[in-house]
């Protein structure tokens, strides 16, 4: 037999074996993809190698299986030749044997594996207990009859029909349907609701959207938020559960908790379940970054939640003709300023919140100098607007015209606002302005009082 067609049929033999072994018991633990590669090795390629030392040469413990004489007066050339057909010889049939046996006995090792878990019914079971007492009986006759060279090729004729039926007759995992329960929901039926998701939820109790619904129905419809916070740590628990799956449902609660508890504490504790789980992952960054732009308390809450008053402008109102700002006394601006300092400390990106600074600074505190250096700061941070950093641009030059009354320092932000930012209205208007300012410089110089020169007398 040859040695390429030997080798093929132990190949075909393994790739059948682990088809098999991937559709049935890949999943476990116990029989993982280590322990497949170790049973290839302990099964085919130990015995293989025992085997050909075993027949290298002629020995009294082990006779040769195929005998040759050598040539008579070989040359170095023909010793290697002979040693060579001599390996192949006593190792082809080796490996055939082996291969023929190695596959039947690894899949008789899985369906038993199979079988051993629960889920595969007693019928299954009985079918394979005839099939093998009807195996054992014909293995007697291909002994009697001295065949047992194809015995392996029985066994596997066997076998493989009885795990191709294991793995068609694997227990089907039933898919939940929650349509019911989600019509219920609609038409305001909250208990019949909740006993259909629970009632899917006996079909499969690992199912994570009918988890999820159900705590949802907990905390939006019933306002119960303690059960649907012990709904959600119970399914983040699940060995099953996926790392997605746990981020969906602590985000959740950490929403149920500031839209229906008003609890920023809460949801802050939520969003550190996330990152205890996942330490170093990028959810657990993403939920580090929520957790710094949570309110403080629920005072810093509510305050977030009242509907802000926006004063609407001109555009030109940036460029020197900014309204007169509503004045507060100085503790109180002082306090503004503190509690802006807090929220940036938490949140240095906080765009609105630095310019509610650099406002407070400039309107109330007569700190242009800090002012602009927070506006300064917003204008270099990244993927900011070209119109608010024009707007910025424009509110610097009105304090530098109106506050200092430097003109030179105004008309050069002015400049970079039509240079750069040419297409914001701001642009126009800066253009405007300067225009003006170029009127005004001249009328200036044509309405200067003459010198008076020293001969000149008055009438």
């Amino acid at each position: 037999m040859n040695l390429a067609i030997v080798i093929l049929f132990d190949t075909a033999m393994v790739i059948l074996a682990a088809y098999y072994w991937d559709r049935l018991i890949a999943e476990d633990e116990a029989y993982g993809r280590r322990w497949f590669i170790e049973w290839i090795i302990k099964g085919i390629f130990l015995p293989a190698v025992v085997w050909i030392l075993l027949n290298i040469g002629h020995r009294p413990v082990m006779p040769a299986l195929v005998p040759m004489l050598p040539p008579a007066n070989p040359g170095w050339f023909g010793q290697i030749c002979f040693a060579l057909a001599y390996l192949v010889a006593q190792t082809v049939p080796a490996l055939y044997a082996i291969g023929s046996f190695w596959a039947p006995l690894t899949l008789v090792w899985i369906v038993i594996a199979v079988c051993c878990r629960e889920g595969v019914s007693t019928h299954f079971k009985n079918g394979c207990y005839v099939w093998g007492g009807l195996f054992i009986v014909f293995l007697v006759l291909l002994g009697f009859a001295r065949c047992l060279p194809a015995a392996g090729f029985c066994a596997l004729a066997w076998i493989v029909p009885v795990a191709h039926y294991l793995q068609l007759a694997k227990p089907i995992v039933p898919v939940p349907m929650y349509a019911s329960a989600i019509a219920k929901i609609k038409f305001g039926k909250y208990r019949e609701a909740e006993r259909a998701i629970i009632s899917e939820l006996e079909k499969c109790e690992t199912d994570f959207d009918g988890w999820l619904m159900l705590a949802a129905l907990y905390a939006r419809q019933f306002h119960d938020l303690p059960e649907a916070e012990r709904a959600i740590y119970d399914l983040c628990k699940d060995p099953a559960a996926t790392p997605s799956q746990v981020t969906i449902a602590l985000n959740l609660l950490a929403d149920w908790q500031l839209q229906l508890a008003g609890d920023p504490t809460a949801a802050r504790r939520a969003l550190d379940g996330i990152i205890a789980r996942l330490p170093g992952t990028h959810m657990a960054h993403m939920a580090g970054l929520r957790k710094a732009q949570l309110p403080a308390d629920a005072a810093e809450l509510k305050a977030r939640q009242q509907p802000k008053t926006i004063q609407l402008r001109h555009v030109d109102n940036e460029l020197g003709q900014v309204p007169s700002p509503e004045q507060i006394d100085r503790a109180a601006a002082l306090a503004l300023v503190s509690e802006c300092t807090e929220k940036l400390k938490r949140d240095p990106n906080d765009v609105e919140v630095r310019e509610q600074l650099a406002r407070t600074l400039a309107d109330q505190l007569d700190e242009l100098d800090l002012a602009m250096e927070q506006l300064n700061l917003m204008i270099e941070m990244p993927e900011q607007s070209r119109l608010k950093i024009a707007e910025w641009l424009a509110l610097m030059a009105s304090w530098e015209m109106d506050r200092r009354g430097n003109q030179a320092a105004a008309r050069d932000l002015l400049l970079r606002i039509v240079k750069e930012f040419a297409d914001t209205p701001h642009a126009f208007s800066a253009q405007r302005r300067l225009s003006l300012l170029d009127a005004e410089q001249r009328v200036a110089r044509i309405h200067a009082p003459a010198a008076k020169s020293p001969g000149t007398k008055t009438a």
